[in-house]
C-alpha cells in the first residue's frame, strides 16, 4: 500500500494515504477473529452487522482520502480539525456539513434498499415487473438529483 502511495505521487501526503490503507489491511487481520466473536455475542442481526461495518470502512476511507486530497500534513490536519470543530459555524463550513449530511443520507438510504432487497428479493420482483422497475428507476434518478454533486470540479487523476 506504501508503493500504491508513492505511485500517485511524490507528496507524503500520497505515502500516508496508502501507509493507512496498509494499516487498516492490518489491524482488519488482525482483530477480525475478536470482532466477529464480538458482533454474535451481543446478538446484532446480520444487516446491522453489515451496516455497522460499511460504516466502519467508509469512515476510515474518507479519513485516508483526506491526505490524499491536501497538498500537506498540515492542510490535512485543517481539513479533520474543521470536520470535527463544531464551534465555527461560517456559511462554508454549513456548506461542508451539508455535503456530509447528504453523504450520510445516500449510505442510509442504500443500506436501507439493500435491507429491503434482502427482506423482499426485489431483484426478481423487477425482472418480474415492468412497473416495478420503471419506478425504481425513475426513484434512483431522482435520489441522483436530490443528493448529487454537480459541479466543475476537475477529474483528481488528471493532476498526475
Amino acid at each position: 500500500m506504501l508503493l500504491g502511495g508513492l505511485w500517485h505521487g511524490a507528496n507524503w501526503t500520497f505515502v500516508f494515504w496508502g501507509f493507512l490503507h496498509g494499516l487498516y489491511l492490518v489491524v482488519q487481520r488482525l482483530t477480525e477473529k475478536t470482532y466477529a466473536a464480538l458482533m454474535q455475542g451481543l446478538r446484532i442481526p446480520t444487516l446491522l452487522r453489515i451496516a455497522i461495518n460499511i460504516s466502519i470502512v467508509y469512515f476510515f476511507t474518507c479519513l485516508a482520502w483526506i491526505f490524499f486530497r491536501s497538498a500537506d500534513f498540515s492542510i490535512a490536519m485543517k481539513v479533520i480539525s474543521g470536520i470535527l470543530s463544531l464551534e465555527n459555524f461560517t456559511p462554508h463550513s454549513i456548506i461542508n456539513k451539508f455535503v456530509f449530511l447528504k453523504g450520510v443520507l445516500l449510505i442510509g438510504l442504500l443500506l436501507t434498499v439493500e435491507w429491503m432487497n434482502v427482506k423482499f428479493n426485489f431483484l426478481q420482483y423487477s425482472t418480474q415487473n415492468t412497473w416495478f422497475r420503471a419506478i425504481a428507476y425513475a426513484a434512483i434518478l431522482w435520489i441522483i438529483v436530490l443528493l448529487g454533486t454537480f459541479g466543475s470540479s476537475a477529474f483528481i487523476y488528471f493532476q498526475f
